[in-house]
């Protein structure tokens, strides 16, 4: 259906609910399928403060009122629907809404701050140990049958990840392989039923690590 602008869009099914409750303000018309639904706010609720009130209370949202299955999350609608919103005056409101847009704007430029630091101590650390990407890697390339080694893959062979190698194996330090240097190399498990530590004392339950445990950076 066709959704007009300054509408409240909510995700209401997906395996991101697990975490996190994307919320957005469209500015355009536009269209939206079964996953998400639309809160047309009346008179007395400006749409951008709904939406910053959403996610300042993501958190307790999703404890509240998402379904967990073993196939995808979802929002009770009822119970959504039934959450109670303070509703200050206009001019509150839009208080509120000048405040959270400057700090989202305060976090965007330290986001960006933080991403050139990290860029840059990436660089420090190639160069500290004499390596370099090559920038300028073409898309097709042919190697001789003799320089074929133990794998088949194209792109182990490609003029990035080839030239790579050479640098690694002249650099000014000795190389090893990962597994070489790993004293062990251990899977993890599925973890079944929560109910599996229930009946262990605290002291002997440790947590459990899952993809999204871990983010991009390593915390």
């Amino acid at each position: 259906r066709s959704v007009i602008p300054d509408s409240v869009l909510v995700v209401v099914r997906s395996g991101i609910l697990k975490h996190t409750l994307p919320v957005a303000i469209n500015k355009v018309e536009v269209t939206i399928n079964q996953d998400i639904k639309v809160l047309i706010p009346n008179d007395s609720v400006i749409p951008d403060y709904l939406g910053f009130y959403l996610k300042v209370f993501e958190k307790k949202i999703l404890s509240l009122c998402v379904k967990h299955s073993t196939t995808v999350q979802s929002v009770n609608t009822s119970e959504f629907l039934s959450l109670d919103i303070p509703v200050p005056p206009i001019s509150t409101q839009k208080k509120l809404i000048i405040f959270m847009q400057e700090a989202q704007k305060n976090y965007r430029s330290k986001l960006r701050e933080a991403t050139e630091l990290l860029l840059g101590r990436n660089q420090y650390v190639l160069q500290r140990i004499g390596l370099a990407f090559d920038k300028n890697e073409s898309s097709m390339y042919a190697i001789e049958l003799k320089e074929l080694e133990e794998r088949l893959d194209a792109d182990y062979y490609s003029p990035k990840f080839s030239g790579f190698r050479r640098q690694i194996d002249n650099c000014m330090y000795p190389s090893a392989t990962i597994g070489e240097i790993s004293d062990q190399i251990v899977s993890g498990f599925a973890a079944g039923k929560q109910e599996q530590a229930d009946d262990l004392p605290d002291e002997e339950r440790v947590p459990q690590l899952r993809p999204f445990s871990i983010t991009p950076e390593g915390e």
